[in-house]
């Protein structure tokens, strides 16, 4: 083989390789966080419970990733709901940001964790995803919900939780 033909076959192998691994860029994952107040490391049948019928749970976990032995102290004694979604969500333990005020209303001091620093919709956010965060309305973490690309909350949750009606649609 001469020279020039050596050159063109390498020339067009190097051509071949580049455009195959730019073919095979791969997809982010897309991220499904789901956090239940005071649930038990073994709420839903594919993580452990034998009882509960959870079939939708489940394919999730199975295609997916399910943390099991993480543990949020949400308070002085056990994880407590809005302590536990606020660290969640600030990424600070609630000892970190008891003492914060929010602006205009000093009566909610240590309610609520503060919206600066790095928090979860802005580390998603700057690892290019789209955030979005429906949930219940109240003390978990405004200036911190704010943050998210889209904020939905569930209206007037406490008269559906108090009904005891199964199956309502909430929009």
């Amino acid at each position: 083989m001469t020279n020039v033909v050596k050159r063109s076959v390498l020339i067009v192998w190097l051509l071949l390789a580049v455009s195959t691994n730019a073919a095979e860029t791969t997809a982010r994952p897309n991220v499904l966080f789901l956090f239940a107040d005071d649930m038990r490391a073994d709420s839903i049948a594919a993580l452990g419970n034998p009882t509960v019928k959870t079939p939708n749970l489940d394919a999730l976990v199975k295609r997916g990733f399910a943390m099991r032995n993480a543990y949020c102290l949400g308070g002085n004694s056990a994880a407590v709901c809005a302590p536990s979604r606020n660290m969640l969500l600030s990424g600070k333990a609630f000892f970190r940001w008891k003492d914060f005020s929010p602006p205009n209303n000093p009566k909610q001091k240590g309610t609520i964790a503060p919206g600066d620093g790095p928090n979860f919709p802005r580390s998603m956010q700057s690892a290019g995803y789209f955030t979005y965060h429906h949930g219940k309305k109240g003390n978990t973490a405004p200036l911190i919900q704010a943050k998210f690309d889209v904020n939905k909350y569930l209206a007037n949750d406490e008269v559906e939780r108090r009904s005891g009606e199964p199956g309502q649609v909430i929009v």
